[in-house]
């Protein structure tokens, strides 16, 4: 069953071009990324998913209900993560922030409590939800922000970078409950820049550059896709030789080349081989030459390539 369908959707402020036309559909249960840098349109697709915007032109569904005409109808299956700063009240602890939340949305008062007292034990918050979020730290905010997003038990479930600036236990705490909610047929969408955890934890994904999207599938289909075997960074200050000694050396296995300031950026198709022999032979001076198996995010350069 289809649980999100985007239909030809595209998003104009006067006459600039925010996100360019875009369709896509969405299984109950699936986690979907959505990847680009800031500015790509990751946001502002979101918003417009959760009722906050009207598209310009196109169609969007979730749970069969329409964003614009059933507006209502929609909030109530969706559960929002986005701007974790101006989420809350400050001068409020997080149990009443949470409650406040709760009640607007409709929970009944004893249910409300309830799903608070258990998402603050599931998120190691219960020691703090009688504090003042003024005294939260960043990530304590994220997990609360995540907490609010989950009241109600949603259908669809909407984050904008949940895991961003978090340290390595906490992202790991979110990503296993994102993981569990899916699992229980809760549909996620979920914006980032992380390119890497996206990969890992994605079935789906959509890379977006400049309100453009570059490619959409699974992880693994749009690696094979890509038919790149890895990617070669060298750091240098004489940037135009490099690039003349690298062709001349492994020209043959290079698929796509950038220049980025004092780096050169490649991505090849025997990543072992063609380091191999730029450390042999390569006499140009080099600050670092470095190697990384591909990634989605190497799908950007990709497409920058094709632009040029």
């Amino acid at each position: 069953m289809s649980t999100v369908y985007v239909e030809d959707v595209s998003k104009f402020y006067g006459k600039t071009c925010i996100l360019k036309p875009m369709s896509f559909t969405l299984e109950t249960g699936c986690i979907f990324g959505i990847i680009g840098h800031n500015g790509s349109g990751k946001t502002t697709l979101i918003k417009m998913i959760a009722t906050l915007l009207r598209p310009s032109e196109g169609a969007i569904r979730v749970q069969g209900f329409d964003t614009i005409r059933d507006s209502k109808k929609v909030r109530g299956s969706v559960g929002l993560f986005i701007e974790p700063e101006r989420a809350f009240y400050f001068r409020l602890t997080g149990r009443e922030n949470l409650m406040r939340i709760a009640l607007l949305r409709g929970i009944p008062k004893t249910q409300a409590y309830k799903e608070v007292d258990a998402l603050m034990t599931r998120f190691d918050m219960s020691d703090h939800c009688n504090k003042f979020v003024s005294q939260y730290s960043k990530g304590m905010k994220v997990k609360l922000n995540l907490i609010a997003a989950l009241l109600g038990n949603p259908k669809v479930l909407l984050l904008d970078e949940p895991i961003s600036g978090l340290d390595y236990q906490s992202k790991a705490t979110i990503l296993k409950i994102i993981h569990e909610y899916a699992s229980s047929g809760t549909t996620i969408i979920i914006c980032s820049h992380d390119i890497p955890e996206v990969q890992q934890i994605c079935q789906k994904v959509m890379l977006l550059k400049k309100g453009e999207v570059v490619a959409i599938g699974s992880p693994k289909d749009l690696l094979e896709e890509l038919n790149v075997d890895g990617r070669i960074e060298i750091q240098t200050l004489n940037i135009s030789d490099m690039q003349d000694a690298v062709v001349n050396l492994i020209g043959s296995d290079i698929i796509h080349m950038r220049k980025q300031e004092e780096c050169l950026v490649m991505l090849v198709c025997n990543m072992l081989e063609s380091m191999r022999t730029l450390q042999r032979n390569l006499h140009i001076p080099y600050h670092s030459i470095s190697c990384s198996e591909r990634s989605l995010s190497d799908y950007f350069i990709a497409y920058e390539h094709e632009e040029d």
